[in-house]
């Protein structure tokens, strides 16, 4: 003990700088912070001064969350922390799995059973199915086209990157079951997983660090869209649309790990306009739905879908409809009466593969009742 006391001033110097270190760094930095980019959430914000004495029981909590969120250098020390834990695969969410390669996998809402076959909600999926169909027939019925696409998860397409462990058997899967009460049902769609396989032997179709598909992949699902509406002519060739790949930064599982700043992923460049620039966002979601006006002469198209349709779609469909119009699907409770107001002459509605279940129940805000076949007593 007596070798360390001439260093003991020095272990007390340096703990003091690190102290007056992090109090600089907040003291000088250009404002309390709302938000954190990296863990996409909002931080805590400074405690308002106690008002009554049952503020004065939760003042203690609110401080140390405002502390927490808010030292100075905070946003260095996470990226530290994460990026170590990533260097030895030792994941910081639960909500991310460790794939080959590099890959990352979403684990949460039991994807990872969904895509082996060990989570399967018939009844659920089929009922989906079913809703489906009752609006294909309606929209049938008005004269307008309808197309319908399940983008597979990550997991589906590149089930060769996935972790060791979740090598399990595949039975049958979700995806299987809507493939196969669609046509039963005669709905207008197409299983999404042979063409996005086909390319991915070639070219990559999502993104390694997230949980979406890329260009390539969203426009091997537009084409397909295009058939599906009778509209072979908006076909738009690979070639055409997209250019070279371009570095971009991590995606929403980077983010969920906090590495988003220090991973990348890979974009291909689009050779062709977007209307991001043009459209009027309106709603009150988290994605807002958007009227876009279109390059093409062709007519307006509306696309009920998801964030995998949300921006990756529309420079694709804007390439020859006149106008663009989306808007979330909402777990199937979006509002019919959008189709009334913006008269489509084609309808996509779109839905992520592990999101089959999500309509459970559910059905669109103000669309008719179905009329009954009993006969009158």
């Amino acid at each position: 003990m007596t070798l360390l006391r001439p260093y003991r001033r020095y272990l007390w110097l340096g703990l003091l700088a690190l102290l007056t270190s992090s109090l600089l760094m907040h003291l000088l930095s250009s404002g309390p912070a709302d938000r954190s980019a990296s863990e996409g959430r909002r931080l805590a914000p400074a405690p308002a001064p106690p008002s009554r004495v049952a503020d004065l029981l939760t003042l203690p909590e609110s401080v140390d969350a405002y502390l927490n969120d808010h030292f100075g250098g905070r946003e260095l020390v996470l990226a530290a922390h994460s990026y170590l834990r990533y260097l030895v695969r030792s994941p910081s969410s639960r909500r991310v799995a460790y794939g080959r390669e590099g890959w990352l996998f979403l684990a949460d809402d039991d994807v990872l059973k969904q895509a082996t076959g060990e989570r399967r909600r018939t009844a659920v999926v089929e009922d989906l199915v079913g809703l489906l169909a009752e609006m294909a027939e309606r929209l049938a019925r008005e004269g307008r086209r309808f197309a319908v696409i399940v983008p597979p998860n990550t997991h589906t397409i590149y089930r060769d990157k996935l972790p060791p462990w979740a090598e399990l058997p595949i039975g049958e899967t979700e995806y299987d079951v809507f493939v196969a009460a669609a046509a039963r049902a005669g709905l207008p769609t197409i299983d999404l997983r042979r063409p996005l396989r086909a390319a991915a032997r070639d070219a990559i179709v999502y993104h390694p660090t997230d949980t979406h598909w890329n260009r390539l992949a969203a426009l091997v699902a537009y084409n397909a869209v295009a058939d599906l509406a009778g509209k072979p002519e908006w076909r738009i060739e690979p070639a055409e649309a997209l250019g070279p790949l371009q570095a971009r930064p991590g995606g929403d599982l980077a983010r969920f790990l906090g590495l988003n700043e220090v991973l990348e992923d890979v974009e291909f460049s689009l050779r062709i306009p977007d209307p991001v620039d043009r459209m009027v966002e309106f709603g009150d979601y988290e994605q807002p739905s958007y009227d876009a006006p279109g390059y093409g002469d062709g007519p307006t198209v509306l696309v009920i879908g998801d964030s995998f349709s949300h921006g990756m779609m529309r420079p694709f469909f804007a390439h020859n409809a006149s106008r663009v119009v989306w808007t979330h699907n909402r777990g199937c409770l979006f509002d019919w009466s959008e189709i009334d107001r913006f008269q489509p002459a084609v309808v996509v509605f779109e839905i992520v593969e592990r999101g089959l279940g999500w309509c459970a129940g559910n059905r669109p805000k103000n669309m008719p009742a179905r009329a009954s076949t009993a006969p009158p007593p």
